[in-house]
């Protein structure tokens, strides 16, 4: 699987992409919105990914989990935000 964090609210750095034709491309490679929450329901980061339905979607979880985040959402079509 493939993702990234485009937002970190923890640090307030914002990551790759930069550019409005960045954010095209990336969105065609990584179409799936995804966000990375604490367990007070804080947003610490966001991000883009490959996959939001199969046990492959939760490594940005795994990998931030460390950070203190303990639940990830994914955008769905209707506009509303899923937790996994």
């Amino acid at each position: 699987m493939k993702w990234e964090i485009t937002k970190d609210y923890v640090s307030g750095d914002t990551y790759h992409p930069k550019t409005i034709d960045e954010i095209v491309i990336l969105k065609k490679v990584l179409p799936h919105e995804f966000r990375l929450y604490d367990d007070d329901g804080e947003l610490y980061y966001e991000g883009l990914s490959d996959d939001q339905s199969t046990e492959d979607a939760f490594q940005p979880l795994d990998h931030y989990t460390r950070d203190g985040c303990t639940d990830i959402k994914y955008l769905e079509a209707n506009g509303i935000w899923r937790s996994l």
